[in-house]
């Protein structure tokens, strides 16, 4: 690890697994390098947060009245395109179909630490590399109807 630790942002649905990717990232990046976020309140934070972190960890899914949205797929891809780097972490068992260094589930053959310290010695990746998982996730992209906000 470098002198100076990236800043990390982790962000998720809830308050839980955000908890747990926390403590998973603080052990590679650092305690004083990583916040926690929830997607709820991504309108206030997300601007500051583009600006300031390098790192990012997203949940797969966000849940909306309506249904649930691929919302780190669609964050990550976006964060893609300003040269920041994000993993997306996922509750199913894709990782071999999708076989992206940007995404782990607990078929992964690398640990969540490994996956971790891999963001460190990667670029941010390109469209086509989030290609697969924009297919794989390409339903669950939409914002759900009946979202107001």
């Amino acid at each position: 690890m470098s002198a100076r630790s990236p800043l990390v942002a982790v962000i998720t649905d809830g308050d839980a697994l955000c908890d747990v990717l926390i403590r998973h990232a603080r052990t590679v990046f650092g305690e004083n390098s990583v916040r926690g976020f929830l997607y709820s309140q991504s309108e206030v934070y997300l601007p500051r947060l583009l600006d300031e972190c390098e790192l990012f960890i997203l949940e797969l899914f966000r849940n909306y009245p309506g249904g649930l949205r691929a919302e780190g797929v669609a964050l990550g891809n976006n964060l893609v395109q300003r040269g920041k780097r994000a993993l997306i972490f996922s509750p199913l068992s894709l990782s071999g179909i999708i076989s992206s260094r940007f995404y782990w589930d607990t078929t992964d053959s690398r640990s969540p630490r490994e996956a971790l310290k891999d963001l460190l010695g990667q670029d941010s990746g390109s469209r086509e590399d989030w290609r697969r998982i924009r297919e794989v996730f390409a339903k669950h992209l939409p914002i759900p109807p009946q979202h107001n906000s």
